[in-house]
């Protein structure tokens, strides 16, 4: 498994603090939401940890180690994680330098629209290699898109009913998985939030579905959403009944996925 990472972080560490859309929180900022959670000196001390928008990015980074040890653990193999252009300003497109090497490619759309983080004809093409193959498996995750609207009033509609308020009244995401989406003929586009419901007790309610929809079994065992505020809610940009393709994915080789992924 290999991990893609959409964003330029110079671009997107480099946003100005005082403009309110279109940016990550500084580190400050989620310390203030989030208190006490971030108070200990790794996290609060300037000395020891960015306090900055790169104080945020980097958290990402935090987060996925349980998961790249954890498939480390069951797979045999350390879980690189690339980034289009990282920290140092060294950009690497998404291409045989990383799919070669891959069997299950995450791309995280974290990149917002304002960088203009475009996918070109010839990654595009690379992937459909990759697709090509009967083992590979593609994972495209394009964030949510909030606020798109010129109407303030729909945008604190918006906002309210994502719940989060480290996120700003306008935060559109993922151009470049839009393209890349676009390019292999996904015809969905990620629109608005989706944030799993939760009950009085705050347990994620159950998941209503209509099975005999699912027609691949995409949905087998799974009764609820994982509790993530920030997942895309897809609108189908055809009015084609077929015209959505399911992902080009190994059923044997996602039912490995899914049974690690649940143990």
């Amino acid at each position: 498994m290999s991990i893609y990472v959409s964003w330029s972080y110079p671009a997107e560490a480099g946003r100005n603090a005082a403009e309110l859309d279109n940016r990550f929180s500084t580190l400050t900022e989620v310390r203030r939401v989030a208190w006490p959670a971030y108070e200990d000196p790794k996290w609060s001390d300037p000395y020891q940890f960015q306090q900055g928008i790169a104080g945020s990015l980097e958290l990402f980074f935090w987060a996925w180690v349980p998961f790249q040890d954890f498939v480390e653990e069951v797979t045999g193999h350390p879980v690189p994680v690339y980034q289009r252009i990282d920290q140092a300003g060294f950009h690497t497109p998404l291409d045989e330098r990383v799919l070669d090497d891959t069997d299950v490619l995450f791309v995280f759309g974290l990149d917002h629209m304002i960088t203009r983080q475009e996918a070109l004809p010839g990654e595009i093409d690379a992937l459909r290699a990759f697709l090509a193959r009967g083992d590979a498996c593609l994972v495209l995750g394009p964030h949510h898109d909030v606020g798109a609207s010129d109407d303030l009033s729909v945008r604190e509609v918006e906002y309210r009913h994502h719940g989060d308020p480290l996120v700003p009244r306008q935060q559109r995401f993922a151009s470049y998985v839009r393209d890349v989406m676009k390019g292999l003929g996904v015809l969905v586009i990620n629109r608005y939030g989706l944030r799993p419901a939760t009950g009085e007790d705050n347990r994620i309610a159950p998941l209503p579905t209509v099975r005999d929809l699912d027609e691949k079994g995409w949905l087998n065992g799974v009764t609820n959403f994982n509790f993530h505020m920030h997942l895309p809610h897809y609108a189908v940009t055809t009015d084609e009944p077929k015209a959505i393709p399911c992902g080009r994915c190994a059923a044997g080789r996602l039912d490995d996925l899914q049974h690690a992924l649940r143990r």
